[in-house]
């Protein structure tokens, strides 16, 4: 008899809590537009009960009261707790409240982003609506290095698991996603490069890339954010072993990831290496910008060597506390920065395609990489009231 009422105990309360209805009030503090912008409200914010609450799903309504997509990640490691996520527009210094209502199931919405790690080539691929992304695993480790594959795509549906599975049984090169069938296609090569924006230590003038990754971990596949941990631990700088954890993410209607990177070494062994790098492969005719502050970075130039395939731009964003600069090697351009006591830094990475219909030359493409710079500075602010 105790147990069953503790058990009923336990279970009115968990329905208080999916009875419960927040205001989540957002403010845009910066002067110009921001166009479907994640909001991420902590679930502890909303229950004022600790990091350990958990919550299934929720809805989430406007001022009209209309129902807006919504995304609930789970806590992943013993720092991290669950995170409600949504989108919307804001007018320059706009303030928006919304209503959130947790509750013990999913209203649908439209998957805008996906990731997965794809056997048996062990990649690990990801994507959202406007662009695609891949990085190599274990069976590769012999061609490729860290650097990050981008595939271009002009649908703003899903093709990542499409794709590979229309690939299966090609000869090794083969893969039938090199060409273009209407939807996209992988034009890009890595080689042993960082590729499309991964990063690396950058110690007594040369650049430590770890390998592929040996492991991953997937936190979430969307509707509106995919995430994910890649684990690095075959690096040695001065025989001192150093472990990585590269954690990559991209929202509903970006084109650029967020890349938390997170180091583990004898900084006894290694009081020196402070220093981070991360970079863009060169490519034929491509034109290379970076911002007066070089918080920021860009490459702009054809996809490859058939005109009818477009342009592609990619870019860089390292945030002004890393106090970023600008360098070069022989095969790709870097952009340096001084990571944090603990080991970490996050930066911004991305690219873009003329064909994908969202920047037609690299001025426009120049523009969309100052801009999502200058939210990142300009983080919205987030409160909430019972």
């Amino acid at each position: 008899m105790h147990r069953f009422y503790t058990a009923l105990c336990l279970l009115l309360l968990q329905l208080s809590l999916y009875a419960q209805s927040f205001t989540v009030t957002v403010t845009n503090p910066s002067g110009f537009e921001r166009k479907d912008e994640t909001v991420e409200v902590r679930i502890s914010q909303l229950f004022k009960t600790g990091k350990n609450t958990q919550a299934v799903s929720a809805k989430v309504t406007d001022a009209t009261r209309a129902n807006i997509c919504s995304q609930i990640i789970p806590a992943h490691d013993p720092g991290s707790e669950d995170m409600l996520l949504f989108q919307s527009d804001f007018k320059p210094n706009e303030k928006k409240r919304f209503k959130v209502t947790i509750t013990n199931f999913a209203d649908s919405c439209k998957p805008l982003t996906d990731g997965k790690f794809v056997l048996p080539r062990e990649d690990y691929a990801w994507e959202s609506d406007r662009i695609a992304f891949r990085m190599y695993g274990p069976a590769l480790a012999k061609d490729v290095n860290n650097g990050i594959d981008i595939w271009t795509k002009r649908v703003d549906y899903p093709i990542v698991a499409k794709w590979y599975k229309m690939s299966e049984g090609s000869a090794p090169g083969k893969d039938t996603y090199h060409i273009d069938k209407g939807e996209g296609a992988d034009f890009f090569s890595v080689g042993r490069t960082l590729g499309a924006g991964s990063s690396s230590l950058y110690y007594k003038d040369s650049l430590y890339q770890p390998g592929v990754f040996s492991r991953y971990k997937t936190i979430s596949t969307g509707p509106i954010r995919v995430c994910f941990e890649l684990y690095y631990d075959n690096l040695l700088i001065n025989n001192v072993p150093v472990k990585e954890t590269k954690r990559i993410s991209i929202d509903a209607h970006s084109n650029f990831n967020t890349i938390t990177e997170t180091f583990a070494f004898d900084t006894k062994k290694l009081p020196d290496c402070k220093t981070f790098a991360a970079g863009l492969v060169k490519r034929k005719n491509v034109i290379a910008s970076h911002s007066n502050g070089q918080s920021w970075m860009t490459l702009w130039g054809p996809v490859n060597d058939d005109g009818v395939n477009g342009e592609l731009g990619m870019a860089l964003i390292l945030p002004k506390k890393y106090a970023p600069a600008v360098s070069e090697t022989v095969s790709q351009f870097l952009m340096k920065g001084k990571m944090s006591e603990n080991l970490q830094y996050t930066y911004y990475a991305g690219a873009g395609w003329t064909r994908q219909g969202i920047c037609s030359d690299e001025s426009g493409w120049k523009q969309l990489t100052a801009y999502v710079a200058a939210c990142k500075e300009q983080p919205l602010i987030v409160t909430v009231r019972k």
